[in-house]
């Protein structure tokens, strides 16, 4: 009896430290997105319980406590004073080497993760580096969100998850593989939900077959639709970096 006792506490001190790492990894990322897209401010409080329903953590709430959520993001329950600067590059290197986990990389990588990206090959490196200048330039600009009406939804967080699954595969492969300008990539796009703006300006449809029409990754329109892949960990910050790019853009051009 007492060794069946023993185990449920140890089942139960495992499943909660899992718990705390899963929800101290998600909430610190969490809050480095709202400081970068300035929704929240250096020393701030916590909003723990608002938080934790954002990111679908009321199952697991009962393991969870604010006091464990330190981290990079996190301190004593407060958001750190950090240069928004370093917030917005950890941003962005965080999310550009998950959406480049599979390419090729030189072996020193692993150490000098810490303050940069991967060390990509083939030239990879070099032009997500520069990629991040147009990141910053985005997430800098003002819009007012009541012109989110004009981005379709997808409210489904299974659909959006498969959406972002494809749509990376597609623009990575363009640039990995070097895919040819005009041919057919139904493969990657024929079942998409719905379609970034930016990703429709790589293709034309024709009797129900996608074509790519610019495989041109030094372009503008690809580096749109690449950054456009960027996941975020709701739908709110998701549509409104789209609409800060767009914003960007439109600015750059009327200059």
């Amino acid at each position: 009896m007492q060794n069946c006792e023993a185990d449920e506490q140890l089942q139960e001190k495992m499943i909660k430290a899992l718990c705390c790492m899963q929800a101290q990894i998600l909430m610190n990322s969490y809050v480095s997105e709202n400081v970068v897209f300035k929704q929240i401010q250096s020393n701030e409080q916590l909003p723990f319980y608002s938080y934790i329903k954002d990111l679908d953590l009321q199952s697991i709430v009962r393991y969870i406590d604010i006091d464990q959520m330190d981290g990079p993001m996190i301190e004593q329950g407060r958001i750190k004073d950090l240069a928004y600067d370093d917030i917005c590059f950890e941003l962005y290197r965080d999310k550009i080497d998950l959406m480049f986990y599979e390419a090729p990389k030189y072996s020193d990588s692993d150490t000098n993760y810490a303050d940069d990206i991967y060390h990509y090959k083939h030239g990879l490196y070099e032009y997500l580096k520069e990629l991040y200048t147009i990141f910053r330039n985005i997430v800098e600009v003002e819009v007012t969100p009541d012109f989110f009406s004009t981005i379709p939804d997808i409210t489904d967080k299974d659909e959006r998850r498969l959406y972002y699954d494809k749509a990376t595969k597609f623009v990575t492969t363009i640039k990995l593989k070097h895919l040819r300008q005009g041919c057919c990539v139904n493969r990657y796009v024929k079942d998409f939900t719905l379609m970034s703006p930016f990703i429709q300006r790589l293709l034309k449809e024709h009797k129900g077959r996608y074509i790519l029409t610019n495989n041109n990754t030094d372009s503008l329109d690809y580096k749109l639709a690449l950054l456009s892949c960027f996941r975020f960990h709701n739908e709110y910050n998701a549509k409104l970096f789209e609409l800060k790019a767009l914003r960007w853009e439109e600015l750059k051009f009327s200059k």
